[in-house]
């Protein structure tokens, strides 16, 4: 391998310099978008976290508890709410979150390959704005990018004892109630700790034991609450449905007709979760061919570069096409590095990202798929792409030093 061009002490710097000037952007991005709240999830967001700080109640209205949404992130609202952040500094949290993920990112990728590399996937993240814009919402997205870069950076350079191990399966579970589908994803994450990493048995035991006592305690504390057993959100019956009905079609997302469904369904959030995933169920036993046609659809649709929205324009061309560009330059530093393969074969724990990226767009299928979904995931993409371009760039060097032998 080339010496690296840029020393480590340089790269850090500008891995700093470029992390504290996304969260000085950010708080300026805040500041002037306000304390309005632009989207509906956000609005709901918010609005769980205020009655939880205030009442100590997961309740929309303060009075009724719910268990509609995932409780994670709005736990998350409500401690720094009770820190004393309104909408504005919450915005900035966010901010500083992305630039921890950009500090994370360089310590994993550095790791993995040098410094230069590193620095480059912390390039890809300014380059990718939509990251950015995402932060200045107050979607979960952002929190759920820097706790799997955190279950990244465990998998790959940590070998706990069985009590640690215990507490990464508490610190899972909290991660699966902000964002639920990484419980589909874990068979993944535990076959590579025990096939690539051999994790002994017992520590896996106890990370399965954390994972289950932590998600565990939302279930019971739902039976209790609402007198059923629901594991972690009462949303997920919608949500199928919302991708397996008749008038399902890629792309459509949450603008899918289920206004027939809705009509009939119970008013309780409990009886209706299932209704409405018997009902999923029996359109996708009635059709399966056209199921399975519709999911592997959804799956491509999960790596696109543009969704309709529910809520009206905040989509345009022009938006569409920066997401095109910056989106499709992480995709081709992916396959750079694919095709780059027969020289560098990729190594294990590239490989394991690769397998996240791609099971996770296979788990969102399984519901629908659309560009929020994904960006968590797209810090994976980020890190695979990185490795990518400066394999590139590494190749180029060598070419230009030959020629000029």
């Amino acid at each position: 391998m080339m010496r690296e061009r840029i020393s480590p002490t340089m790269a850090w710097r500008a891995t700093v310099g470029l992390a504290l000037a996304v969260v000085l952007a950010g708080a300026v991005y805040s500041y002037w978008l306000g304390p309005d709240l632009r989207y509906y999830d956000e609005q709901d967001y918010y609005m769980l976290a205020t009655h939880l700080a205030q009442d100590g109640m997961f309740s929309k209205d303060g009075v009724h508890p719910t268990a509609y949404r995932p409780p994670g992130w709005p736990a998350m609202l409500a401690l720094a709410k009770g820190l004393g952040l309104d909408v504005v500094g919450i915005r900035v949290l966010n901010f500083l979150m992305l630039a921890l993920a950009m500090v994370l990112l360089f310590r994993i990728v550095a790791r993995l390959a040098n410094h230069e590399a590193a620095l480059l996937a912390v390039m890809l993240v300014i380059a990718y704005p939509v990251l950015f814009y995402t932060a200045g919402t107050l979607y979960p997205q952002i929190f759920s990018g820097l706790l799997l870069l955190c279950c990244i950076w465990v998998m790959l350079f940590v070998r706990p004892g069985t009590l640690m191990g215990f507490g990464y399966g508490l610190s899972f579970a909290a991660f699966v109630l902000v964002l639920p589908i990484m419980l589909l994803l874990s068979p993944v994450m535990l076959i590579w700790l025990w096939w690539r990493r051999h994790w002994r048995m017992p520590v896996l035991l106890a990370l399965i034991g954390g994972m289950v006592l932590g998600v565990g305690a939302w279930s019971l504390r739902n039976t209790l609450v609402l007198g059923h057993f629901v594991p972690i959100s009462t949303n997920s019956g919608v949500n199928l449905l919302i991708g397996n009905s008749e008038h399902a079609q890629v792309g459509l997302g949450v603008r899918t007709d289920i206004s027939v469904y809705k009509a009939h369904a119970p008013k309780d959030e409990v009886a209706q979760n299932r209704y409405f995933t018997q009902q999923a169920m029996h359109y996708m036993l009635a059709h399966p061919a056209k199921t399975i046609r519709h999911y592997f659809a959804k799956f491509l649709n999960y790596f696109n570069y543009h969704n309709k929205l529910a809520t009206g324009g905040e989509a345009t061309k022009a938006k569409e096409m920066l997401m095109l560009l910056t989106y499709g330059l992480l995709l081709l530093g992916l396959l750079a590095r694919m095709l780059m393969a027969r020289r560098q074969k990729l190594a294990h724990e590239e490989w394991l990202l690769l397998a996240l990226y791609v099971a996770s767009g296979l788990a969102y299928a399984l519901f629908f798929t659309r560009i929020r979904f994904r960006l968590p995931f797209d810090f994976l993409l980020i890190m695979l792409a990185a490795l990518g371009w400066h394999a590139c760039i590494q190749r180029w060097r060598e070419r230009s030093k030959e020629r000029g032998a």
